[in-house]
């Protein structure tokens, strides 16, 4: 019954590579989420306005949505662990020059716009070059429990690491930032250590037509589109509205405190009252068109 419930950790017990690429993946993303909660933090602080903590979410969702889509086709035609490499190294520069504009006196808000914006792409690309490397360094048989570990990386990140930054925050913003560029070497070293992934066989595609095919491929499954429609709205519905809440401060006029709530408010139910929307799947039954 346990191994019904409970997560498989087959491919990290027999996987050497699954076990670099699973400790680097978590190890960064606990990092990236110390600054997620940094970033708007720093932003109110700056300015006092919740407006400004939503633009810069914003500013971030269009470079991301970038990155994410340019990794597929590229991770196509190229070494995955060169890309992984690539954009740790990226990401850690990133997260310094965030803690260095932390750490002047009057720190620069166009450089914090800047910078996160750039940041958002490096890590769009890079998760997606991650989770598309899980196929090549585990057997067919253990792709489903490898792709679910992935996803407890995510989970236990977006979970502790928020709740890390508040703790840390009071310490100062420089080390926040310092300690996200500090993970990212460490999965930069985790990934040094892993085989080469090369390109799958097959004739290679230019990115924007492998773009298309990636389009025209949900399109035509409808299971598909309803697990990235039911991911994504949740997503964009709770994260606005929590980065753009006002930052409480206290009485005295002194800074924001860190410890402000970040949980997201729930996504509203559709306004005919009926969920699923109509079209969509209600099981799980097969897999396919």
């Amino acid at each position: 019954m346990p191994g019904k419930i409970l997560v498989d950790i087959t491919p990290l017990r027999e996987s050497r590579d699954f076990r670099l690429l699973f400790t680097g993946q978590l190890v960064s993303m606990l990092g990236t989420q110390l600054t997620v909660v940094a970033i708007p933090y720093q932003v109110y602080r700056l300015t006092h306005s919740s407006l400004q903590v939503g633009a810069i979410s914003l500013a971030q969702l269009l470079p991301f949505i970038a990155g994410a889509l340019l990794a597929g086709p590229l991770g196509d035609s190229l070494d995955r662990r060169r890309i992984m490499l690539g954009t740790a190294a990226a990401l850690a520069l990133t997260s310094a020059g965030l803690a260095a504009n932390a750490g002047v006196h009057r720190p620069s808000l166009l450089a914090l716009y800047l910078i996160s914006s750039l940041a958002a792409a490096f890590n769009g690309f890079s998760n997606t070059a991650r989770m598309a490397s899980v196929p090549g360094l585990v057997e067919r048989r253990h792709i489903s429990a490898a792709a679910a570990m992935m996803q407890v990386t995510f989970q236990v990140g977006t979970v502790v690491g928020p709740a890390l930054s508040g703790l840390l925050l009071g310490l100062g913003l420089p080390l926040v930032y310092g300690i996200d560029a500090g993970t990212f070497v460490v999965a930069m070293a985790a990934t040094s250590l892993m085989i080469p992934i090369p390109p799958a066989d097959g004739p290679a595609l230019n990115p924007w037509e492998s773009a298309k095919e990636g389009m025209r491929f949900l399109r035509s499954h409808r299971r598909c589109r309803a697990s990235t429609s039911s991911t994504s709205t949740p997503w964009c519905s709770g994260c606005p509205g929590r980065c753009s809440r006002p930052w409480p401060a206290p009485s005295s006029g002194a800074a924001p405190s860190p410890w402000a709530s970040s949980t997201p408010p729930p996504v509203p139910a559709p306004s005919s009252g009926r969920w699923p929307p109509a079209g969509w799947p209600t099981s799980n039954a097969r897999a396919g068109p």
